[in-house]
């Protein structure tokens, strides 16, 4: 049998915020492929402005629907939601099952006026239209059956309902810890108008504070998510008390946060006949991870987790605080819920005993021979002039929605400042806290600490200057990206009349920046021998379970010196301005900061922990979430975070840095330097064919995406050149380059001095990026140069580039060598995407982005 499922979102992709209705779209196809139907999954095109991949199963309206319905050819159609029913085309003989899992019409009774009197007559005509239906417990079944009768269909032999539960999306991950020295609770959620779970949140968070430090309660929440875009609003909280509020997170990392740090699930609001009838999505998350459930008692879930003591049901907050007495007070009891919720999701839950009804129902309704039009065909369809009110009224419904978003917006702003207010307050009444121990050394020490706290800082007084920049050690030659930015962009600054000082893990030199120029300056020789050697520092800073090309960035946590020497080079510069490239390195601005006051910005080249785990499949998740708490953390001590891309931008939003913090200033390139350089005659030094097409990359070659992206070159796209019969080579700039490579079209320059008079040599730039985080600074300068550039969409990622102007971006091979090929052939077409690429660029010199610095500088 073949089933045509109608879904309002794409496929679910774990790495975004998901709706629960993708949830039990996933689930559902899954189980019902297991049974040996084949399900074919189609979707509405977002009307909201999200941007989705193209697909040929995506539909925008009725007539493409009807295409994609003759083409599929389905014997049944499941619609995910029954607004979708109205797309289908008249006269469809297949049967139509309806899911009616969220009790709509309940919820809009707590939203305006105009979305009952709109969404009910479309309902009904929808359930008119349907043959069958789904719903995920008995309750539902119950309050389904008015509707079915006020749209035409006749119950009295029994209605055709398919009871499907929730199930999980996946196997179970295995069993979470049990708890240590600390318990997680969980809880969270879209802030919808008929969950009113606040006073019971309050209530749990009151119970936890009789258990400083033993407990935590972490909740996730935000407005209701689009289809592929994360949230932009943050709601910040302090990460270390016994509370803390998130926005949503990606699937994947709210799935690995359940596994690898939460233990118990709260699923508790007010009573209200919405509650009553639903079934939370959030209950069945918590229960596929292996978590027990705190739930109210009146919840249609209550009565299987009370069967299977898979939990604990509450009837009001007292009930509450003695539950979350007794889990923090006795975790032997947490391990005996936990191993019946393993029970529960093995049972009741188990995909292949859920979905069975539906499948019954689908053998039914397919071997039933009358193909007559179903009972709703009773209910009379809305007059024309009905239709136009219809119409109007959905308009108008909109609009308010539109509203709504907005007011949503305002109160989560409102939200976030109250939320500061309070870890400010938090913050203060620490300070005066009276020390554990009242001796006259302790009491002594605190008066210290608090005198030289607030003792004026000599940087604090006067508005920003001159600046430290505190980064990696691999600045000298720029042949590679992070090199160029660093020295760029300290160069650009030193021409805005202030002095730049650059400190790395060098203990011998510094360098100074002043009037565009970059001159060695050397420490004094007692300043060299503070801190580790590098032999034994390798060993045990945090970062050393990490490969080599990420381990050195972390570097500064257990290397004194650092501080030592960032503090001597402020001083000598009497800089108020630290700047840390990449975040470990904001440390010692931090402490340069505590001394001698001032700013501290932090320059985020990449999201790291993202970039590392995207590289590293061994990474743990405790090493993951180690590296993201620190950089977060880091991000929000620094009075500003300079992102080079938005995607970065938002992404660091979305976990937890503060607004107002983030910036964006892009990447940038030396037009002046390019334009200055004539290409290098590259055929006649490698006795290469005039004719021989020349495709350029570069990159520093122990940075595995880049090796990786080379491979791609030799091992797909010089093939298929060759294939076609094109004379091709590639050129490989940049520094580490291996020392055995297999494709003898491939020639390796090492190190240069100035990549521009390579690059000027090519005909086009390739960039078959497949991972790596960040912008491509090499997009840039291919663009500078007036080379042509065919691309991944990894590889143009965080660069706004119109695929077709300024770059051609494909991710298959075939239609990467096509693009080459194209551009071989058309000298004309070259010329055009370079002078697009090139007024691309303009606004990106590096002395126009060093102005956009000192103007955020001035800001602080």
């Amino acid at each position: 049998m073949k089933v045509l499922y109608l879904t309002l979102e794409p496929p679910m992709d774990p790495a975004l915020v998901v709706r629960g209705n993708a949830i039990r779209a996933s689930g559902l196809i899954a189980a019902l492929r297991a049974t040996g139907l084949d399900v074919v999954q189609a979707w509405r095109a977002p009307d909201d402005g999200s941007r989705v991949p193209a697909s040929a199963w995506m539909y925008e309206n009725a007539s493409e629907l009807a295409a994609l319905v003759e083409a599929a050819a389905p014997d049944a159609v499941i619609a995910a939601y029954w607004n979708l029913v109205p797309d289908l085309p008249p006269g469809l003989e297949a049967p139509v099952i309806v899911d009616f899992i969220a009790p709509r019409p309940l919820e809009a009774l707590y939203e305006d006026t105009g979305t009952r009197d709109t969404e009910t007559p479309a309902l009904l005509e929808a359930l008119g239209r349907a043959r069958g239906f789904i719903v995920a417990n008995a309750r539902q079944e119950h309050f389904l059956i008015p509707y079915l009768l006020m749209a035409g269909h006749d119950p009295r032999p029994r209605a055709a309902v398919a009871r499907v539960p929730l199930m999980p999306l996946r196997p179970l991950p295995g069993p979470a810890e049990a708890p240590g020295d600390r318990i997680t609770f969980v809880a969270g959620g879209v802030e919808w108008p008929w969950r009113g779970h606040r006073r019971w949140l309050d209530a749990a968070a009151d119970a936890l504070d009789g258990h400083a430090g033993a407990a935590r309660l972490i909740e996730f929440g935000g407005g209701y998510p689009r289809i592929v875009q994360r949230p932009d609003a943050v709601l910040d909280a302090p990460r270390d008390t016994s509370r803390s509020r998130l926005a949503l997170a990606s699937y994947r990392d709210y799935s690995r946060f359940l596994s690898q740090a939460a233990h118990v699930g709260l699923e508790l609001a007010d009573e209200n006949v919405e509650r009553y009838f639903s079934q939370s999505f959030r209950v069945v998350d918590y229960l596929s991870h292996g978590l027990p459930v705190v739930c109210n008692r009146y919840l249609a879930v209550a009565e299987s987790i009370d069967a299977y003591d898979a939990g604990w049901t509450v009837s009001d907050t007292a009930e509450l605080r003695k539950a979350m007495d007794e889990i923090v007070s006795a975790p032997g009891c947490w391990r005996a819920k936990h191993a019946n919720v393993l029970k529960l999701v093995d049972g009741e839950m188990a995909a292949g005993d859920a979905v069975r009804p539906l499948v019954d129902l689908l053998d039914a309704l397919v071997e039933t021979a009358d193909r007559s039009p179903p009972a709703g065909g009773a209910f009379t369809s809305l007059p024309e002039h009905g239709r136009a009110e219809l119409e109007r009224l959905r308009g108008e419904n909109a609009r308010m929605a539109e509203a709504r978003v907005a007011q949503q917006r305002a109160m989560d702003d409102l939200r976030r400042q109250v939320q500061e207010l309070w870890e400010r307050n938090r913050q203060l009444s620490g300070r005066i806290r009276k020390p554990r121990r009242l001796s006259a050394a302790a009491v002594f020490r605190e008066a210290r600490r608090g005198a030289v706290r607030r003792l004026p800082k000599p940087a604090d007084a006067r508005p920003p200057g001159n600046v430290l920049v505190v980064t990696r050690s691999d600045l000298f030659p720029t042949d590679h990206g992070a090199a160029v930015k660093i020295v760029e962009t300290a160069r650009g600054l030193s021409r805005n009349g202030r002095d730049v000082g650059i400190v790395t893990d060098r203990r011998d030199v510094w360098w100074h920046g002043r009037g565009g120029a970059i001159r060695t300056r050397r420490y004094p020789r007692w300043l060299s021998l503070i801190g580790w050697p590098s032999a034994i520092r390798a060993r045990i800073h945090p970062g050393g379970g990490l490969d080599v090309p990420n381990a050195f960035l972390y570097q500064p946590l257990v290397d004194a010196g650092y501080t030592w020497r960032a503090l001597y080079v402020a001083r000598k510069l009497d800089a108020n301005v630290y700047q840390a490239e990449f975040p470990a390195f904001a440390q010692p601005c931090l402490r340069v900061r505590s001394v001698r006051g001032g700013r501290v910005v932090l320059v985020e080249h990449n999201v790291e922990y993202e970039r590392i785990r995207e590289q590293n499949p061994d990474l743990t998740d405790e090493q993951y979430w180690l590296l993201k708490e620190f950089e977060i953390g880091l991000c929000n001590l620094s009075d500003a975070v300079v992102c080079v891309s938005e995607d970065d931008r938002r992404r660091l939003a979305a976990d937890g840095v503060g607004e107002h913090r983030l910036h964006r200033i892009p990447h940038g390139v030396d037009l002046a330097g390019s334009d200055a350089v004539a290409p290098r005659d590259i055929r006649t030094e490698l006795g290469w064919d005039p004719a021989t097409l020349i495709l350029v990359y570069h990159g520093t070659y122990d940075y595995p995406p880049n090796l990786e992206a080379v491979k791609a070159c030799a091992e797909e796209v010089l093939p298929e050149l060759d294939r076609r019969g094109l004379d091709v080579r590639l050129l490989a700039i940049g520094n580490h380059p291996p020392a055995e490579f297999p494709h003898p079209r491939v020639h390796f320059s090492g190190s240069a001095a100035s990549i521009f008079e390579w690059v000027k040599a090519a005909d086009v730039a390739v960039v078959p990026l497949l991972q790596g985080g960040g912008t491509r600074m090499k997009i840039i300068d291919y663009f500078a140069c007036g080379v042509p550039v065919v691309s991944t969409r990894k590889g143009v990622e965080g660069i706004p580039v119109e695929a077709g102007r300024e770059a051609f971006v494909e991710d298959e091979w075939g239609a990467f060598c096509d693009r080459v090929e194209e551009l071989a052939a058309d000298p004309g077409r070259r010329r055009a995407m370079a002078t697009a690429a090139r007024a691309f660029v303009e606004p990106l010199d590096w002395n126009t982005l060093a102005a956009r610095y000192v103007e955020l500088f001035e800001a602080l």
